[in-house]
C-alpha cells in the first residue's frame, strides 16, 4: 500500500537461493517513486532484514 501512494506498482517479484530477490515495478510518478525509494523505502526495507538495495529506470521502447 506504501508503494502505490508512492507511484510503484509490484509486476513481478523474483527469488534466487533464499538470499537474493529482484522486483519489477510499474512507475506512474518517477518523482514519488525516486523520493520513497531514496528514504521511506529504507525503513520497510531494514525491517524485513534487507541488507542492500539498487534500483535503475527502464523505459520500453
Amino acid at each position: 500500500e506504501d508503494r502505490a501512494h508512492n507511484g510503484l506498482g509490484l509486476m513481478q517479484l523474483w527469488h534466487e537461493n533464499g538470499s537474493s530477490a529482484w522486483a519489477l515495478f510499474d512507475v506512474t510518478d518517477p518523482t514519488a517513486a525516486r523520493a520513497y525509494l531514496d528514504g521511506a523505502a529504507g525503513v520497510f526495507n531494514s525491517q524485513a532484514g534487507v541488507t542492500a538495495t539498487s534500483f535503475h529506470y527502464v523505459k520500453t521502447a
